[in-house]
């Protein structure tokens, strides 16, 4: 999906919405947290493989991801995309071919 050529804007079929975590005080001294949109943007996304690994005896499936949209500061690691009913924390962007026209931001799906 990566590749250096810019992505025509019809590849881009998806709409999904960047979320971030924030942090709100509660009415009983403590806090809660919850996501607001900061952005929305078109993109294609693709599942890129899964596994399993075990922690405390639990099986936990893990999928992964990539997502290619064009350029947006927006994108950042801790934040997360959302599309339907998929949500995916986003690991890491890259900016393939560092021309500032396209992201890769490349996430895990919350199971």
């Amino acid at each position: 999906m990566a590749n250096d050529a810019a992505a025509r804007l019809g590849d881009f079929r998806t709409r999904a919405t960047i979320q971030e975590r924030v942090r709100t005080d509660d009415s009983q001294g403590g806090d809660t947290h919850r996501y607001v949109t900061v952005a929305s943007i078109w993109c294609r996304a693709r599942g890129t493989g899964g596994e399993e690994f075990r922690a405390a005896q639990r099986s936990n499936p893990k999928i992964t991801w990539e997502v290619e949209s064009r350029f947006s500061t927006e994108l950042r690691a801790n934040r997360r995309l959302v599309f339907g009913s998929t949500v995916l924390n986003i690991v890491a962007v890259l900016d393939p071919g560092g021309n500032r026209l396209r992201s890769l931001s490349l996430c895990e799906e919350l199971q």
